[in-house]
């Protein structure tokens, strides 16, 4: 919705959903990549949180995190 907002020519509009989403943003990388979007998505149910070695499943702390934040 932010990229139509954006092509519509309501850059307010687009850029206050921008800011509203740099929480989140920050919260899918604070333990690294793949690790916060894998606890996303499995929080809403889309896929596992399974990753491949070396890499860690995201913590729990980083999960009430999300989790938290997406109940708003």
């Amino acid at each position: 919705e932010m990229i139509h907002l954006a092509l519509k020519k309501e850059a307010t509009k687009s850029t206050q959903m921008h800011y509203r989403m740099l929480d989140f943003i920050h919260l899918l990388f604070r333990e690294g990549n793949p690790a916060g979007a894998k606890t996303a998505l499995n929080i809403m149910g889309i896929c596992s949180d399974t990753v491949r070695l070396p890499m860690l499943r995201g913590s729990e702390n980083l999960r009430k995190s999300i989790k938290d934040f997406l109940s708003r």
